[in-house]
């Protein structure tokens, strides 16, 4: 349910930014759940500019996240609704990025965002980022080494809004080299 602060079965409350927010007063009517592929408030909400949020943040569950199911299960579920997303009125009309970011790497031992600030070659600390977007060439690669700050001020950058601390405003910005 909207702002459930509890975990239950596949769904992680950690990793649902929301709940995080407790003086978020639209909490209860603007954290959905994604729904299904053929009943989908998201999906509904994108078919119009004037319906559709100006930021969105979709996090899977454990499965479907990779977490606790295989990297085939994530990709059989990305496969389903990018271009659900990507076909949707409002992506057509070039006023929408897709951010896919991962939260941590694997292997070594340092994969907190405190941690890879300073350690930042340590493998833990390197995680996939694909940027979708009208705008982005298919195939297009980067060579800038980006932080979840570098997200966090790219976010920032696209909504008008000031860096939101310290660390996103030194990041890198991902706005230029994904042409956003």
């Amino acid at each position: 349910s909207a702002c459930d602060h509890t975990s239950s079965g596949q769904y992680a409350a950690k990793h649902n930014p929301a709940v995080y927010y407790t003086d978020l007063t639209t909490c209860k009517t603007d954290d959905v759940p994604l729904g299904t592929l053929t009943n989908s408030a998201l999906l509904k909400d994108f078919s119009s500019e004037t319906t559709a949020p100006a930021f969105s943040v979709v996090t899977p569950n454990l499965c479907d996240d990779m977490h606790d199911c295989s990297v085939a299960t994530g990709d059989s579920w990305l496969k389903q609704w990018i271009p659900k997303i990507t076909a949707t009125t409002v992506y057509k009309a070039k006023d929408t990025a897709i951010f896919i970011i991962w939260d941590e790497g694997e292997g070594g031992s340092y994969a907190t965002l405190e941690n890879c600030a300073a350690h930042a070659t340590d493998v833990s600390c390197h995680v996939a980022a694909i940027v979708v977007a009208p705008s982005v060439p298919a195939g297009a690669r980067v060579a800038t080494a980006f932080t979840h700050f570098s997200f966090v001020r790219t976010v920032d950058g696209l909504l008008g809004l000031p860096a939101l601390n310290a660390q996103s405003k030194a990041a890198a910005s991902m706005v230029a080299p994904f042409n956003l």
